[in-house]
């Protein structure tokens, strides 16, 4: 019941922005991507950035958007 109603919420809030299913998940890969990217080039500065005591870093950022598109799978 409660995996229906998350379904059926997913549903009215991808139609109010008007956007698909498959379209959010290609952003949040191109997201994702980047801050792959970022970690890759810049090591030492990524590094930093995670261990800066933030409430949340870009590690944070990309495991939060693997979560995301869990959501969609």
């Amino acid at each position: 019941m409660a995996q229906q109603r998350q379904q059926q919420t997913l549903t009215e809030v991808l139609a109010a922005d008007s956007i698909s299913q498959q379209k959010i998940l290609v952003k949040l890969a191109e997201i994702s991507g980047l801050l792959i990217e970022f970690q890759q080039a810049y090591p030492a500065t990524y590094q930093y950035l995670c261990t800066q005591g933030q409430d949340a870093t870009l590690g944070d950022a990309i495991q939060a958007i693997k979560g995301c598109v869990e959501i969609f799978n």
